[in-house]
């Protein structure tokens, strides 16, 4: 199943999508231009998370029951996802 959304990240960080109860695949887009998005658990900060520079992309395995939270150094940072289970 596929399922694919767009969203804005701020300087609290919020869930992507859920989790799944088998083995999931996340396509995550910074489509910011200028800023740095930071990717994690929901404990993630700036000084924190895997950093996903502007305009970069990446894709992540994750396993049942995990879940990703990303967060901003501003308010409404543009990023879209893909998740495939």
């Amino acid at each position: 199943m596929l399922t694919t959304g767009q969203t804005t990240a701020g300087t609290v960080a919020v869930q992507l999508d859920g989790t799944s109860n088998s083995n999931w695949q996340i396509h995550i887009s910074n489509d910011d231009n200028t800023d740095t998005l930071y990717i994690g658990n929901g404990d993630v900060s700036s000084s924190t998370g895997l950093r996903l520079y502007k305009l970069e992309k990446l894709v992540l395995n994750m396993n049942p029951g995990e879940t990703l939270h990303v967060i901003s150094t501003k308010e409404g940072h543009s990023l879209s996802w893909m998740k495939q289970v």
